[in-house]
């Protein structure tokens, strides 16, 4: 009887062994690391956070996991012998967020294992990741004295890229409201005027015979048009032709029904203002000399 669980016992603990081994580090259990630059794999440090994502797992060995790699003391890390922060059956698994990064150089990459016992890698890259700085800024009371002040914002350069958050460039600064002057300079933004930011109406417009309340309601409207554009990360070439093109349908509009026409002009008006923010006044003066 004893002889019997003693057997028991050895093959428990060898299968034990064996499965761990598996999961857990033993690269005697997996195939030399293969590189696979199809992955295109990116990884951005913005905000205290690492971005990673790559392109999908496309070979025709079966996916067994993806494993997220990252190393600081390694400079060519890899699964099993560096460890994993993520691992996922998912094939469509193409993006990971490292909320927690160590300070110093760390190296990421992210590996495909196979059911084969393959590993394909993507590319090594390398985060510079430094220590905040102390604070700097000013302690603000809480007295409310509204100030309006202008920020820069970042956006996605293209559309047709569904991860923004990886491609940024400045768009065009926006005005918003603070409660006092100390927290307006706290958040980097630049003073433009004492009280609540507001939509001025330019001189312009009061030439337009139409009632305050539709021109509240095509203000309105207007403003909520190009936020949606530049939610979207459209360059300000890619909105100008929106404009442009709501334009058109306007102009159309206004011929078929000529009672409307002064409430298109108005809202034509508000767009062409708009418009003029995204134009590129200087670029074209360029473009005259480098014809020369």
């Amino acid at each position: 009887m004893l002889h019997k669980i003693l057997v028991f016992l050895l093959v428990f603990v060898s299968f034990w062994t064996y499965t761990y081994a598996q999961e857990n580090g033993n690269n005697h259990w997996y195939n030399a690391m293969q590189l696979l630059p199809d992955f295109k794999f990116k990884a951005v440090y913005q905000d205290d956070i690492v971005y990673m994502d790559w392109e999908k797992y496309s070979l025709s060995e079966s996916l067994k996991y993806y494993k997220v790699v990252r190393s600081i003391k390694n400079s060519n890390p890899v699964y099993p012998e560096d460890g994993h922060i993520k691992y996922s059956k998912d094939i469509n698994f193409t993006e990971y967020t490292d909320k927690w990064p160590p300070y110093g150089d760390v190296y990421y990459r992210v590996c495909a294992i196979t059911k084969e016992k393959n590993r394909y890698c993507s590319k090594v890259v390398k985060v510079d990741i430094k220590k905040p700085e102390k604070n700097t800024q000013k302690v603000c009371t809480r007295e409310y004295v509204p100030v309006c002040g202008e920020y820069k914002h970042e956006c996605c350069s293209t559309n047709n890229n569904p991860k923004c958050k990886i491609v940024k460039v400045s768009c065009t600064p926006k005005l918003k409201t603070y409660s006092n002057k100390c927290v307006m300079e706290n958040a980097g933004a630049v003073y433009k005027y004492s009280g609540k930011c507001e939509e001025k109406e330019s001189p312009k417009s009061t030439s337009y015979q139409v009632s305050t309340k539709i021109k509240k309601r095509a203000q309105i409207l207007i403003n909520n048009f190009i936020n949606k554009l530049e939610k979207k990360g459209l360059t300000d070439s890619e909105i100008i032709k929106k404009i442009d093109t709501i334009t058109q349908r306007l102009e159309k509009l206004k011929k078929k029904k000529p009672k409307v026409s002064k409430i298109i002009d108005y809202i034509i008006f508000l767009l062409e203002e708009k418009r003029g923010k995204y134009e590129d006044d200087f670029g074209e003066i360029e473009n005259i000399f480098s014809e020369e």
